[in-house]
């Protein structure tokens, strides 16, 4: 596999994630009027957990790929349990940060969810595919 074909895998798997999560962001300002000064759903942080998120799924897959004999079978785990640790923070931010309502609490998570939907599976079967 060449770098150019990897680096494909990690940058369809950002873009398509980053691209889903501003549509949630700009449908949930219009819809359910999210406070746009709420820090976690501005479109620079979103897109920076996002990508973030990419990167780090990408490189946990290369390393079970190269230490173990059934990767994508562990990457799933793995990836089920980071999408559930990532509802924790959601938690903390609900308590503490004055303007955060329902509403940006549950489009938060809802962020998580389709980051991890997307992440996952486009890798999983570029994966396949590649």
């Amino acid at each position: 596999m060449t770098y150019r074909a990897e680096a494909g895998k990690l940058l369809t798997a950002a873009i398509l994630s980053v691209t889903a999560n501003f549509g949630v962001i700009a449908f949930s300002r219009r819809t359910a009027e999210i406070t746009p000064q709420f820090e976690p759903l501005t479109y620079a942080s979103v897109g920076l957990a996002t990508t973030a998120a990419a990167t780090a799924a990408y490189i946990t897959l290369q390393i079970l790929k190269k230490y173990t004999q059934k990767p994508l079978e562990y990457f799933y785990y793995i990836s089920g349990l980071t999408l559930i640790a990532s509802f924790g923070p959601i938690g903390h931010i609900a308590l503490n940060l004055p303007n955060a309502g329902t509403a940006e609490i549950n489009i938060l998570g809802l962020t998580h969810v389709i980051a991890a939907v997307i992440i996952i599976g486009t890798l999983a079967k570029l994966e396949q595919k590649y």
